[in-house]
């Protein structure tokens, strides 16, 4: 799938920093200007066979002098192209290089032959030659990159917000940090900032929950319990539609309904809490794409502490029938609580996006995580509802699907294209970002 997808969406990228109160639909990244400078191949559709575009990808990276390739060089150049060398799918090809270097010495940094090369990378041939011939989703990573990389410094400048307190354990986190990560549905990579660092997904869970209600119990049976529209009002009203259900299941009330269906509805996960929140946690760990899904038991104790307001939720819920007739109430807000808990980075949050960019396939791992239907429903209420109250102005200002979440984080997904994690633990005053003015780079 070509980049020029992003034209389809208005030529915009969106930047997005939850602490510094910015949110900008930015039409700096032109994706028709986007110089292809690292034509390496000509396309397989004209003619080249994988056997002859490796020998071109051999001869255009080897010494002239020796006229063996250098591997790191090799590496180095895919990085170049995107492709980190972290990535589950090259894990073969770079233990096995690994071996090598181990055996040979000194040699080993001398090159590698043709032939060598060919073996090293026969179990990613079809993966290379598309990195190397620019038929990956961004054909010009090393230009997309770099604006990435401006706005993120731009952005960085920005020290608007407030860290949220109501619950404690997130007050003590450092405002300053932030941190931008995208994974694209071919598995291109990027981390900027303080993406090693681990911080609670929060609200961010609300629609990889829903997408696994939908999995097992289809959109009928959701339905039932959960409406489809915006509310219009904060994350944590005590409000019903028109049908007395929750408005959807991006704000807390449809959120703590959906995970009494999980937790009262799907036989397949065991009848007893800590079997429930394990096999949701696996799903978030297929999602993640082999990076690491922890858990957090200080924020989570945290959570049900100051946790007032949810249990009035639910209570009213309750009164109002909102949930299954076998539905355990303490049960349910345990298991909303552990999901909110979940600890994650935003390298992990962009490979989550990215499934649902990808149709529900993890692109890392290329294993099927979602029906087609599940990703199709959840993407739609992301974009209505994933912003609370302010839903509606970031699907005119953005116009993609995403989640916020009183951490500071953020999921979107583009579909066809990638998906975006971003930290930034201020807030503006609707507990995620407001649109703020920001100049051309």
């Amino acid at each position: 799938m070509s980049i020029k997808v992003l034209t389809k969406i208005n030529k915009f990228f969106l930047i997005y920093n939850q602490s510094r109160k910015k949110l900008c639909r930015h039409s700096g990244i032109d994706v028709l200007k986007i110089s292809k400078c690292r034509n390496y191949l000509t396309s397989s559709k004209n003619g080249f066979q994988d056997n002859e575009r490796i020998d071109r990808i051999f001869n255009l990276l080897k010494s002239p002098d020796s006229g063996l390739l250098s591997m790191p060089t090799f590496i180095n150049e895919l990085e170049v192209l995107g492709l980190s060398k972290d990535d589950p799918r090259l894990m073969k090809m770079i233990t096995d290089i690994e071996v090598y270097k181990k055996q040979h010495g000194s040699s080993y940094y001398k090159g590698v032959s043709m032939e060598t090369f060919r073996e090293f990378i026969k179990s990613n041939e079809e993966l290379v030659c598309r990195a190397f011939g620019e038929e990956l989703v961004v054909s010009n990573w090393t230009e997309f990159r770099k604006q990435v990389e401006q706005i993120y410094e731009l952005c960085k400048k920005n020290e608007q917000g407030q860290v949220a307190t109501y619950i404690p354990q997130l007050g003590q986190v450092d405002p300053s940090n932030w941190s931008v990560s995208i994974c694209t549905v071919d598995g291109q990579q990027l981390n900027l900032g303080n993406y090693q660092e681990y911080f609670t997904i929060q609200s961010v869970s609300k629609p990889f929950v829903y997408a696994i209600a939908l999995d097992h119990l289809g959109q009928d049976t959701v339905h039932k319990y959960v409406g489809k529209e915006p509310s219009g009002k904060m994350f944590n009203e005590l409000i019903l539609n028109h049908e007395n259900k929750p408005h959807n299941p991006m704000i807390n009330s449809g959120a703590i309904v959906t995970c009494s269906l999980i937790h009262s509805m799907i036989d397949s996960f065991g009848n007893k809490p800590s079997l429930v929140f394990e096999r949701t946690k696996e799903y978030f760990e297929k999602l993640a794409g082999g990076l690491h899904v922890g858990f957090n038991t200080s924020v989570y104790i945290s959570e049900q502490e100051t946790a007032d307001r949810n249990y009035a939720i639910s209570f009213y819920l309750k009164e109002h029938k909102c949930f299954p007739s076998n539905s355990k109430l303490s049960e349910t807000l345990k298991f909303y609580f552990r999901c909110c808990s979940l600890n994650v980075s935003t390298s992990v949050l962009a490979a989550m996006g990215s499934s649902l960019a990808n149709y529900g396939i993890n692109p890392l791992t290329s294993e099927k995580i979602y029906k087609t239907s599940s990703v199709k429903n959840t993407l739609s209420l992301m974009y209505s509802c994933g912003m609370y109250d302010y839903s509606g102005q970031f699907a005119f200002e953005v116009g993609l699907p995403g989640k916020s979440g009183v951490s500071g984080a953020m999921v979107i997904a583009i579909p066809d294209v990638m998906g975006i994690g971003l930290w930034s633990p201020r807030l503006g005053k609707l507990g995620i970002s407001e649109d703020v003015s920001i100049p051309s780079i």
